[in-house]
């Protein structure tokens, strides 16, 4: 997978449960939505990723900022989202991307 070079990090992320996105604040001031639905959200099954159920907005209301400011994380459904991908527009694994007609 490419690396992502952006030194920007997060200082607060929240969702918004009318638009289903998140909402990033870096520490340069900017802001970025990201729609969630857009996200590969997985869980490590043997020895494959499989997708998991639709995330509830009371579910995706807890996400905080993590790895100081590195990455946004949802405990409740176990997924963490590196910031420099996020903000380059890479929501998931080439597969997942293509499937969801975004390139890269």
């Amino acid at each position: 997978m490419a690396v992502y070079e952006d030194d920007r990090l997060a200082v607060s992320a929240h969702y918004l449960a009318s638009s289903r996105e998140l909402e990033l604040t870096l520490d340069d001031g900017s802001r970025h939505l990201i729609p969630v639905d857009r996200l590969e959200m997985v869980e490590s099954i043997a020895d494959a990723y499989v997708l998991i159920a639709k995330p509830t907005d009371g579910q995706l209301s807890d996400v905080k900022v993590w790895g100081g400011g590195t990455a946004v994380y949802w405990e409740p459904i176990e997924q963490v989202f590196r910031v420099n991908e996020l903000i380059a527009g890479v929501y998931g694994r080439p597969a997942w991307m293509e499937s969801v007609s975004i390139s890269v």
